[in-house]
């Protein structure tokens, strides 16, 4: 592996093979060398805000990552009464059709909207007892606590 491709492909996401500067990040050295811009400077220019309101990494910044990146990072839910926290791709938020809160959605259960209140809300009772997960009950909430 390796060889003279890899060093080509080295060098074109460096933009000509140069290295990042000292002390800077390769997400800045990225926008300055390609079509990559940080998180913090496509959100305004693209109307996207609403995401560096919602960023909630402790770790990192926006500023120092690209808006396509795949890393990981966690979110929290800007509407007042979710407030959910989820780790997503930073590049799975900025799609066209980029995703939101999985608790608004509901791809994740809630205090609110789990199969527990479903069943008591419509009247099928009978359901929790044919549950058969190895003796648990339905989860209500994932939440973690932090």
């Amino acid at each position: 592996m390796g060889g003279a491709r890899g060093a080509a492909a080295w060098g074109r996401g460096r933009g000509g093979g140069e290295a990042a500067a000292p002390g800077r990040s390769d997400a800045v050295a990225a926008s300055e060398n390609g079509p990559s811009e940080t998180l913090e400077d496509w959100c305004p220019a693209h109307g996207r805000e609403y995401l560096l309101e919602e960023w909630d990494e402790p770790v990192r910044g926006a500023h120092e990552v690209t808006r396509a990146s795949a890393e990981k990072v966690w979110w929290k839910c800007g509407k007042e009464e979710c407030g959910h926290r989820w780790r997503a791709q930073v590049g799975s938020r900025t799609k066209t059709r980029g995703t939101g809160c999985p608790a608004c959605a509901g791809r994740v259960p809630t205090a609110t909207h789990n199969f527990e209140v479903y069943c008591q809300e419509t009247g099928r009772e009978e359901l929790l007892g044919e549950w058969a997960d190895r003796g648990r009950r339905p989860r209500t909430s994932r939440r973690r606590r932090t």
